[in-house]
């Protein structure tokens, strides 16, 4: 029984993330001044940045700042696949990369 429990709250808990980095990718997409509800696509948005990538935010978001090298065994990815991602989404402006002596750390934009 505590088992099922367990694995309940861990479910819970990546539901929360999720939602969290949900509400953060949107906050991305909101034009300025204007209701989410109210911009065409809205909150399909997230949906329409392709699963490889989204699976590289959410590892990125439950790091909350990192390298691709630490992203890597969260994704099962080489270090050299989510560099690749990784700079795809700071073109797309959904995340924001800077250097700290030689490393380059990736970390959510702040937007809006």
């Amino acid at each position: 029984m505590q088992r099922l429990i367990d694995n309940q709250r861990r479910i819970i808990e990546r539901l929360d993330r999720l939602e969290r980095t949900i509400a953060q990718v949107l906050e991305f997409v909101r034009p300025k001044g204007q209701d989410l509800d109210k911009v065409a696509g809205g909150k399909e948005v997230l949906l329409k940045v392709p699963a490889h990538l989204r699976k590289t935010l959410l590892a990125l978001f439950d790091l909350g700042e990192a390298t691709a090298t630490e992203v890597a065994p969260k994704t099962g990815r080489t270090r050299g696949l989510e560099s690749i991602y990784l700079n795809q989404l700071e073109r797309m402006r959904v995340i924001e990369k800077h250097r700290k002596g030689r490393k380059v750390l990736f970390r959510l934009a702040k937007y809006l």
